[in-house]
This record gives C-alpha cells, sequence and structure tokens, in this order.
C-alpha cells in the first residue's frame, strides 16, 4: 500500500504505517525543524513544504493530522474559519484530486465540539461527497502501550462501510484493548523550575500529556517488579516506552531513596547521568522520555539530517505536536488487513 502523509510533523504516523507495512512516498511539512527530522529519517522520500504543491497520483492512501489550534477547547475557536484548522479545505483538495481508496485523519477531541458540531458535519459531509464511507473515534494512547493519557479522534474514510469499521473496530485479542482496572487519576503533574510553555507540554488541554500514575506504576510491578516509592507516594518519574511496550526502570530523578524518606541527596537519573535536586515535587521530563512516551525510538528528534543537534525546546515542541506512533502501527495494520480482505 503506498500513501502521502499530510502535515506530518516529525513522522509520528509516518512510522507507525512504516511498521505495518505502508510505504509512504510523499511528506507534506512547512515547519524547518520538522523536516529537518523528516529528512534524516526519510531521505529518500520526497516532500514539499506546502500542503497546496501536493500533486500526482497513484496511491492508495492519504493521511495526516491537519493544525489543530482553530478546533482545540483551550484555544479560540474560530473553527474551520480559522487561519490554520482551515487547512482542512487543502487536505480535502488532495483527496479530491488523487482520489485514493482510504484515507485517515487525526485530530484532537475539540473537532467534535468545534462550532457545535457543526464543523465536524463539514468534514463529514465533504468525505461523503468524494464517495467515501466514513467511520470515526476516539483513541487514547495510555491503551497502546505509552504511559500517557493522551486522547484523539481518528477518522477512516474508505471504499465500504463495512470495511472502515472493521479498520477502527475493537475486539478482543486484536490490540488496543484496555485492560480492566482502577480508574486512573486526571491531574496534571506539575514541574520543578518552570510551566509548560515553551519547554514542556502544549497549554493546550487537548494536545496535553497526561500521565495516569497509578496505572504505570501497576506496568511497572507487572513488567520489571520493581517498587517506586512507598504505595501513597504519588511523586515519581517516568523514564518511557520501548518499542514494543512500556518499560519503566527505576529512573526516580527528583525523587531519589534520600528524597522518598526525606533525606537531603539528589537523585541521579541512571540512564543518562543527569542529576535533579531532591526536592518535594516531580520532575520536567527530558526530551528522549517525551519522545518514548510517543512510541518513538531514542533521540527521533535530537539530530537534523546534517548531524546538528536540535535545541530542546524545538524537541519538546514537536513531541508535544506529534503522534503516538503505536496508536498510528495499530490502525495501519488493520487497514492493511482490511484492504487485503476487500481486494
Amino acid at each position: 500500500m503506498k500513501a502521502i502523509s499530510l502535515f506530518s510533523g516529525v513522522g509520528g504516523l509516518d512510522m507507525g504505517f512504516e511498521r505495518a507495512g505502508i510505504e509512504t512516498v510523499l511528506q507534506a511539512e512547512r515547519d524547518p525543524w520538522c523536516l529537518e527530522v523528516l529528512a534524516r529519517h526519510w531521505p529518500e522520500t520526497e516532500r514539499v513544504t506546502d500542503v497546496r504543491d501536493v500533486q500526482g497520483g497513484g496511491v492508495d492512501l492519504i493521511y495526516g493530522g491537519f493544525p489543530c489550534q482553530d478546533v482545540s477547547v483551550a484555544g479560540k475557536r474560530a473553527g474551520l474559519g480559522g487561519e490554520r484548522s482551515g487547512l482542512w479545505f487543502e487536505f480535502e483538495r488532495v483527496l479530491r484530486e488523487l482520489r485514493p481508496r482510504w484515507a485517515v485523519i487525526e485530530n484532537v477531541p475539540g473537532l467534535l465540539s468545534s462550532n457545535g458540531g457543526r464543523d465536524f458535519g463539514v468534514i463529514l459531509d465533504g468525505l461523503d461527497e468524494l464517495g467515501f464511507d466514513v467511520a470515526w473515534t476516539v483513541l487514547d494512547a495510555q491503551h497502546f502501550g505509552v504511559p500517557q493519557r493522551r486522547r484523539r479522534v481518528f477518522i477512516v474514510a474508505g471504499p465500504s462501510r463495512r470495511g472502515v469499521e472493521q479498520v477502527l473496530s475493537l475486539c478482543e485479542g486484536c490490540g488496543g484493548n484496555p485492560e480492566t482496572g482502577g480508574t486512573s487519576g486526571e491531574a496534571v503533574a506539575g514541574t520543578l523550575g518552570g510551566g509548560a510553555g515553551e519547554r514542556g507540554w502544549s497549554p493546550d488541554t487537548d494536545r496535553m500529556t497526561f500521565i495516569p500514575i497509578q496505572d504505570a506504576r501497576e506496568v511497572d510491578k507487572k513488567q520489571n517488579g520493581l517498587g517506586i516509592g512507598d504505595p501513597g507516594d504519588p511523586m515519581f518519574a517516568i523514564d518511557g516506552v520501548s518499542r514494543h511496550g512500556v518499560f519503566i526502570p527505576d529512573l526516580v530523578g527528583a525523587l531519589s531513596d534520600g528524597a522518598h524518606h526525606g533525606g537531603g541527596t539528589n537523585g541521579q537519573d541512571a540512564y543518562t547521568g543527569r542529576v535533579f535536586p531532591a526536592v518535594g515535587g516531580v520532575r520536567r521530563l527530558t526530551p528522549m522520555e517525551c519522545e518514548r512516551l510517543m512510541g518513538w525510538p531514542d533521540d527521533w528528534t535530537r539530530w537534523t539530517a546534517g548531524g546538528k543537534e536540535i535545541a530542546d525546546s524545538h524537541r519538546y515542541r514537536m513531541a508535544g505536536n506529534g503522534v503516538v506512533a503505536s496508536v498510528a502501527e495499530w490502525i495501519g495494520h488493520r487497514l492493511v488487513a482490511v484492504d487485503k480482505g476487500l481486494a
């Protein structure tokens, strides 16, 4: 299956679809730092810096997450009439001109309520006029092998109603199936030495990462047998995720053994060697940890195509705006399987 990626970012969707056997032949992205990351990891793939320049044909799938700022519940909610989220109409134009069999569209949950739901209706009407059958759902990344709560709307448009429903259906044993358990807390953990802003996750709560602390502790106990702090102590730092699922080594960061028990020693991150002050609170995640929360390989955003190191501020922003690769991979595998079944 060949595909075109729109609004590619640093390739979270591209990565997941590639793992599922989908070949992306063209990427469209305008951010210069994202373009550097894309060029490093997909040096042979064609790229354009303006979605209006996307042309051609002969692809089976067009996918992407058009800008969410104008539909987010934390923004001014200009909706599809806004300058950024209005780029949906370029997405629609590409679909109209290239006529792929499938389309996958990702955005924040605020899309469903933007302009009282009318903006979502505009998208559905547009896809219907193009001859697609459509299904959609909200998927939470915490059920796909990463220790963060990150809800996103996924719209799948395809050649048949049965097909699109099969792509997004959750079933026993097919992956992405949440385990029965207690309710996770939804409070956002504070950081030490600064707010979200430029070096943290976006203040946009549609795009913000929520770490289900109790869930992460239980995963840690099941997979590694490691106890982090006392049972009633909710403060610890999460290292991240592996390629195939969650792993949480005993990287306490700001809360070393001394900090847990009121001591004054500093904590050392056993993975990176960085030392953090032993004060009450939760330390800021490193860029690598943010990449792991997204299901991306270590240092995915660290280097330009030419080997120059990218500033942390850009890396945090790119992770905050990205797509969790394991969610994309799950959709990609199901899309490929359903497409073969319909052939």
